[in-house]
């Protein structure tokens, strides 16, 4: 039997000693996320919460729809194959990387990703150009009699893009 969301989430965060990323967290979440039919986030507007939304069932929805498509069944059909269907480590890994490239290549048309109202967020990203610049900083250097001084020392920092994340406290939370 697949691992719930919840479950997985706070093994996760109770193992974790330091901020960092793991794509084998990536793809275990991702598999979660796509089997675990119960998991359920509300979504939210300046309204309040406004409906709930499930990958999981979202995701199987979909594959009910390809696989009707592609074989000529019904939907019902589909659907009654596709709900014993679970999602591997494969899948999941695919899913993460189509994920991702998704989000690389719509904020390179230089538009806003809102993450959409969470609970206690509300997240979006979007591109900014840097452009390119000097970085002045002190370096140490050590003469051959071991005297100690400073000095002036520069790098050029090309021209570049950065994310901008941009999160201030949804107006749903009290």
């Amino acid at each position: 039997m697949a691992i719930e969301v919840k479950e997985l989430m706070k093994e996760i965060k109770e193992s974790r000693k330091q901020t960092s990323a793991s794509q084998k967290d990536e793809v275990r979440v991702m598999q979660a996320m796509l089997n675990d039919t119960t998991y359920e986030v509300g979504v939210y507007t300046n309204k309040g919460k406004v409906d709930t939304y499930n990958p999981a069932k979202d995701f199987r929805t979909m594959q009910a729809n390809i696989f009707s498509s592609a074989a000529k069944t019904t939907k019902a059909e589909a659907a009654e194959l596709i709900a014993k269907y679970e999602v591997t480590k494969s899948d999941a890994t695919t899913m993460v990387n189509v994920s991702k490239e998704f989000i690389n290549t719509y904020l390179s048309c230089g538009r806003k990703l809102p993450l959409g109202g969470r609970e206690d967020s509300n997240f979006s990203l979007s591109v900014k150009d840097t452009p390119k610049t000097e970085k002045v900083y002190q370096r140490r250097t050590v003469a051959d009699d071991g005297t100690v001084s400073w000095v002036p020392g520069s790098k050029i920092i090309p021209a570049h893009k950065t994310l901008k994340a941009k999160s201030s406290c949804p107006s749903w939370v009290e």
